[in-house]
């Protein structure tokens, strides 16, 4: 878990391949199943829209898959009481990154993020930084804290593997 733009999915990837497991990103499942992009899902359902359906998804992921690596988007562990879903059916692992580290990378991504639309750079900046404050308390419960710009997938396997 962790804020937007922290490198879930890229590091998320590289791990499940490093620990031969299958990798899922639930906003990816979820465009999947509906047909729609996150950002259709969002314009059409609003936010809570959405959060239902993404809390809806991760509970059929983890009831139909068996053992896996998956990435979640940033704000699922802070809604619906899906932190504690997570929890109680796996191993959680937050990617700390600072609100700076996070607005470069969100700034020079080609995607879009909903919640970021038509921001100038300070209003991002401002944003990441109260989105941050919010949601951490959320992440900071992970089994596993690390720090997303200097983390290898080799020593995340390592240290998933001692704790379990």
């Amino acid at each position: 878990m962790g804020m937007p733009g922290s490198g879930k999915s890229t590091l998320g990837k590289r791990l499940a391949t490093k620990l031969e497991l299958p990798f899922i990103d639930l906003d990816e499942y979820i465009e999947t199943k509906e047909k729609k992009t996150i950002e259709i899902i969002f314009e059409q359902e609003g936010e809570a829209g959405f959060r239902n359906m993404e809390s809806r998804y991760l509970k059929e992921v983890i009831e139909t898959q068996k053992v896996f690596l998956l990435s979640l988007g940033g704000g699922t562990p802070c809604f619906n009481d899906n932190l504690s879903l997570v929890q109680q059916n796996g191993f959680s692992i937050y990617l700390q990154l600072s609100p700076e580290a996070l607005f470069s990378r969100i700034k020079n991504a080609t995607q879009v993020r909903p919640l970021f639309k038509g921001l100038t750079d300070e209003e991002l900046l401002n944003k990441l930084k109260e989105m941050l404050l919010k949601r951490e308390p959320y992440y900071n419960q992970a089994r596993l804290c690390l720090p997303g710009l200097s983390v290898k997938p080799e020593e995340v396997a390592q240290q998933l593997l001692t704790a379990l």
